[in-house]
Parts: structure tokens; sequence; C-alpha cells
């Protein structure tokens, strides 16, 4: 078997290369070919290798920048391809998926407010309770007056996310909020997905982990009457949220602290818990325990919504390894622009929904299969 080395830039590149092509090329074509021998062509007469450097200098500098070229445009390409194809592939998928589950929300008329870009500015006529919501009102606000906001150190990691969060909230609490991307429209169409998933009655108590500004246990108190607790990291947007909701009549409350320990509520505190786009800025392990945290204090019956779980940062994975073992639950789990018909961000984001009670036939898991 014979490799002819006639080329100029093959007989340069083989005065380096050679005692290297040598016994690898030999090792290879004998065992691949059952070749007994390999030779190769002596260079040709009248020109070694020191008589080629000469030749080959002016042909190396146009190889180099030939090479740096193939180079630039194969990682464009790339680039390219990464960006836009992706794109383009969803956006031809889009009309070929249909949305399964809760019905399409058709566009929320909302009133003249909904034209500024203050979230705060919108808000709903508050339904008014029977005698007996009245009564579990009062017990609501009590318990909520008795409960002590945590007066603790967040872990190194969650100052650094409070830090993001609390420029974050600095600029966007008086505006459209922490979610750059949502309008009025999609908050609403998200809320009506929350309400109609945890059904609070006027004066029970819902939990809001990761409560950001306070909106959207403002506008769930508005909307059906439930009283509520947030807490999340950042102190700029808590002191937002109780100097802008309706803290003051007792009915909400929010606290600055960290919501992976609750130890300072005592279990089976709430009907309810949701937590939307927050406990997927944990840790894997962390975003196990802070939603057994949330478990424990809500009561039997009740609903937990962790909604808008960044797929990136929250596998799958991690909930039948956390959950599976709890006694008295049934949980699955949804594509979120599913369960909300929002669909500015990542496809792929999920949404957790729990109900603490065994075989549980509650209408969310006849809208949404069991997924695990």
């Amino acid at each position: 078997f014979f490799v002819q080395a006639d080329y100029l830039p093959v007989r340069f590149l083989l005065c380096f290369l050679r005692p290297a092509l040598i016994g690898s090329l030999r090792l290879l074509f004998l065992s691949a070919l059952g070749a007994r021998h390999v030779q190769f062509a002596a260079p040709r007469a009248g020109l070694s290798c020191s008589d080629l450097l000469p030749v080959m200098a002016p042909r190396v500098s146009n190889l180099r920048a030939l090479l740096v070229a193939i180079v630039f445009l194969a990682v464009a390409s790339l680039l390219i391809s990464v960006a836009v194809i992706p794109r383009r592939l969803l956006r031809g998928l889009r009309g070929l998926v249909t949305s399964e589950g809760l019905e399409p929300r058709e566009a929320v008329s909302a009133p003249a407010a909904s034209a500024s870009t203050d979230l705060g500015a919108f808000s709903f006529p508050v339904p008014v309770p029977t005698a007996e919501q009245g009564r579990e009102a009062a017990f609501s606000k009590l318990l909520l007056s008795t409960l002590e906001c945590p007066n603790m150190r967040l872990a190194a990691a969650l100052e650094r996310e409070a830090t993001v969060y609390n420029k974050r909230a600095n600029a966007s609490c008086t505006g459209p909020g922490l979610w750059t991307k949502y309008k009025l429209a999609d908050h609403l169409r998200i809320l009506y997905s929350i309400s109609q998933t945890l059904e609070p009655k006027p004066g029970q108590l819902v939990f809001d982990w990761g409560s950001g500004c306070g909106h959207k246990l403002r506008w769930l108190h508005q909307l059906t009457g439930a009283y509520g607790m947030g807490i999340d990291m950042s102190t700029v947007a808590v002191a937002y949220a109780n100097n802008n909701s309706l803290v003051s009549s007792g009915v909400l409350r929010f606290c600055a602290g960290d919501g992976t320990t609750l130890r300072w509520i005592p279990k089976e505190t709430f009907h309810h818990a949701m937590s939307y786009g927050a406990i997927y800025h944990l840790s894997p392990s962390l975003q196990c325990k802070a939603m057994k945290e949330v478990i424990r204090i809500v009561r039997p019956g009740g609903i937990i919504l962790n909604g808008f779980c960044y797929v990136y940062l929250s596998s799958k994975s991690i909930w039948p390894k956390c959950l599976d073992g709890m006694p008295d639950i049934t949980w699955t789990m949804v594509q979120n622009w599913k369960f909300t018909g929002v669909r500015k961000y990542h496809k792929l984001n999920y949404d957790l929904i729990v109900h603490k009670q065994a075989n549980s036939t509650h209408p969310v898991f006849s809208r949404f299969p069991i997924e695990h």
C-alpha cells in the first residue's frame, strides 16, 4: 500500500510528521487492511525538507489565512443555527400544537387601569363573604396577626439572588413587576389559572412562597376574598408589598426571609399555598426542602401550586425522588403554557400541582392526568 507524496503541501507536512505518521499509519493499515507492510514513497529527488521550506513559505501564509476564514465561518454558522433554527422550528410547530387541559383563555378585558404599566394600579372588587365565611375570615385574620415574621440571615447564595432582585424590585415594583415579558393580561391569565386550581373561599388562608411585590396575593384576595401571607428574600419587594397592599386591614401580610425554613409557621396553618417562578432559583436539594416545608404548613385537603418551574434549573426528575415517599398526597406536573395559556417563556417550563390528599379526585387531576 503506497502513500504518494508528490503534492508539495503534503510533502512539506510529512517532513514534520513523518516519524509519527510512519508508526501510527503502519499499525492502522496493517490491522485494518491486513497488509503485510506499508511503504512510503520517498520525497521527489532533489527536494529535501530544508529545500521545501522557502518554496512553501508563501503557501503556508495563504493556508493560515484560509484556515482562519474557515474557522470563522464555522463558528458564525453554528451561532446562527443555535439562535435562529430553534425559533423557526418552534414557530412552525406552534400551529400544530393544540392546548390540552384547561380551556383556552381569551384576551382578558380589564378596566381602564390596564392601559397603565403599573400593576399596582389594577384592582378587582372584593367579594362580600357570607355569615359563615365571615366567621372563617375573622379567625384567619386573628391567625395572621399571631404569626411573627422570621428574623434570620439568608445563606450566601440566597444573599446574591436577593441583591439582584432588590435592584429589580427598585425599578419594577411600581411599574410592570418583576416579570419583564409579562403584560397585565398575561398576569391576569396566570391569576385566573391559580384561582381555578386553588379555589380558595372567602376568608381562607393562602401562603405565597416568593411573593415578590405582592401583586398576585393582593389580586387573589380581591378576586376570591381569600386572606394570605407571603414570604420573599427581597427586602425591597416585601417593603413595597407591605406598603401597597391590604396589609393595614389585616387580610394580608408579607415577610422577608429564607423560605426554605418555615419552622416559625405551625403545621397545617394555611388552606392552600402557591409559588410562581420562585422555587426554581434554589438548588435541587433546597427546592425539595422548600416544597416539603410548604406541604407541611398546608391543611389536609389543600392544594399546593409550584408554578413556572424553569426546566433547566428545576428538572422534573427532582420531584419523584422528593415526593414519592410522602404519605397522603397526590401530585402531577403539567406544561406551564398549557396551564396558563401564556407562551412568553420556554415551552418546556412546567407547573407542579400537589393535593394534600391520597388518591385525589380533585378536578385539576381530571384536567391534567398524573405525569409520574
